[in-house]
Formats: C-alpha cells, sequence, structure tokens
C-alpha cells in the first residue's frame, strides 16, 4: 500500500482464486483515483464501496451461468509487496516532506510511522498519524520543530522543506490532534530525534 499511496491512481482486481499466490485470471479491475491526503484507511474504504457492484454482477453472471470473461496473467510481470515491518516505519526526518507525508499515509492504519521524542528528559516513541506537506523551507537541521502551534500542530523541518504534524500518539496514550498534545504538555520540552537512514 505504501507504494500505491504514492500513485495517483490504485486498482483492486476481482480474480480468481488458485493455489499460487496472486496467479489467478482477472475478471474486473477497478480504478480508484488517490487524493494527495488519502491515507490507509480511506482508499480501503473507498475501494471496498468501489467493489460492491461489481462483485454482485459477477457473482449473479456465475450463479446464472452466464459466461464470464477473464484475463489469464502474464507471470512475467507480477510483483510482489515486501512484508512491512515496525522499524521500516522510523521517520527519517534527512528525508523529503513527501517522502515522510507518503510513509505516514501509508502506515496510519498500522503499524504507525513513528519517531522518538524527549519528554520531561524521557525518549518516548511517538506515532505520527497525519500531517500536512508545507513546500516552505528555512536553513535548520532536519528534525528541527520550528514552530508550535495550539491551533493546528507544529511544523517541524525536513530535507528540502516542512511537514506540519497535525495527528499524533505517545506510547502508552490515545491519539489525539497534535495542537491537544501540545497543550497537554506545554511546560515540556519536546525534541525529535534524528535518523540518518
Amino acid at each position: 500500500m505504501i507504494a500505491s499511496l504514492i500513485d495517483k491512481q490504485i486498482a483492486v482486481s476481482l480474480m480468481e482464486m488458485v493455489l499460487k499466490m496472486d496467479a489467478g485470471a482477472i475478471y474486473s479491475q477497478i480504478l480508484l483515483d488517490v487524493d494527495e491526503n488519502d491515507n490507509y484507511a480511506s482508499v480501503e474504504k473507498k475501494l471496498v464501496n468501489l467493489c460492491i457492484d461489481p462483485l454482485i454482477d459477477l457473482v449473479k453472471k456465475f450463479a446464472s451461468g452466464d459466461h464470464v470473461c477473464k484475463i489469464e496473467q502474464d507471470e512475467s510481470r507480477v510483483t510482489f509487496c515486501k512484508r512491512i515491518f515496525l522499524d521500516d516505519c522510523y521517520i527519517s526526518w534527512n528525508k523529503s516532506p513527501f517522502d515522510i507525508h507518503n510513509l505516514i499515509r501509508a502506515t496510519s492504519t498500522r503499524p504507525g510511522a513513528w519517531t522518538k521524542i524527549t519528554v520531561n528528559q524521557q525518549e518516548k516513541k511517538c506515532k505520527i498519524l497525519k500531517t500536512l506537506v508545507h513546500s516552505a523551507s528555512v536553513k535548520a537541521k532536519p528534525g528541527t520543530i520550528l514552530e508550535y502551534s495550539t491551533k493546528t500542530g507544529w511544523i517541524v523541518q525536513c530535507a528540502g522543506g516542512t511537514i506540519e504534524i497535525l495527528k499524533v500518539q505517545l506510547e502508552g496514550k490515545k491519539v489525539m490532534n497534535a495542537r491537544d498534545f501540545i497543550n497537554g504538555f506545554k511546560d515540556i520540552n519536546i525534541f525529535f530525534s534524528i535518523s540518518c537512514s
């Protein structure tokens, strides 16, 4: 899903089930335009809703004995997505705002893109669940928090731009808007750790 969310379109296939993974013939494909702020959950919901009518039509054709067209897959063009682990979701602030934004969008449901922050001199894991890309950039080290806002969230320097953090989840805490997080910890210094990977 990470790679798919970067694309402007994503497709879901209704296909024949066979013993080999992703090898069955395709009965139909349904395309969905992906918005730049869509995340895993919103795309999943849109795809489910988009598939209902085509799936019902396909089942009806099978039930009535109608001929159902299918296209055999070219196995030489089949690709597989690697399994995503928690370490793969660690945010490197040395990457571009778009790369970070896409990682957060794609993993927002699970396992979640995360960073480390220092709260009251204790290092804690913090998931970043929603962001907004800013094109403006200042001369600051990636990972530097440039601005706190109790109206929206906070703005962080990345490589070649900035990103606004809108929704977070500190380890052991519930998901909250970044502004509420700031209000709750307004007397505590918060610093992002930097990953050079």
